[in-house]
């Protein structure tokens, strides 16, 4: 008899407020997920810049 009324509680409809802070959590993580991936490669291209930088200042104080 429990199972079944857990497995009908279990179908029931999820309230409204429920879903959308779900979806506006799910939503979050995704959004930071994405900010940091952007960070990251934001980074890495200005330690590439300044290692082309400092390779060309080299390559001009070599000649």
């Amino acid at each position: 008899f429990v199972q079944k009324r857990n497995l009908v509680m279990h179908h029931r409809a999820t309230p409204a407020v429920a879903k959308t802070a779900r979806s506006l959590r799910h939503g979050i993580i995704n959004g930071r997920a994405v900010f940091r991936s952007v960070v990251g490669l934001i980074q890495f291209s200005r330690w590439l810049m300044n290692f082309w930088a400092t390779q060309k200042q080299r390559r001009q104080l070599s000649k």
